[in-house]
């Protein structure tokens, strides 16, 4: 059963895989290049380990927020307390673009 967030959530990391193949796949695959020759043992590599590294750092990141989640009991902080961390990336992207 897909919930709402895990729809979100799949669909964000479509976009983002889509982002980063046109952005960083090309900066990925000039630094395994040696002698004008593809080495594909360390472009294998290096696309593993970056997919890993994503996948550890966002299981993390969501127990780290389930566990605050479960802090805050009370759905008025709850929704403070995302109000507080969705203005803040807001502004932040915001203030990327001035």
């Amino acid at each position: 059963m897909l919930t709402t967030e895990m729809i979100g959530a799949l669909a964000t990391g479509f976009l983002g895989s889509l982002h980063c193949a046109a952005m960083c796949g090309p900066l990925a695959i000039a630094g395994c290049v040696r002698k004008n020759r593809l080495d594909r043992g360390e472009t294998v590599g290096y696309l593993v380990s970056r997919a890993f590294g994503y996948l550890f750092m966002g299981a993390v990141m969501g127990h780290l927020g389930m566990g605050a989640m479960r802090l805050l009991p009370l759905p008025a902080i709850r929704g403070l307390a995302l109000l507080l961390v969705g203005g803040g990336a807001l502004w932040k992207g915001l203030s990327l673009l001035v």
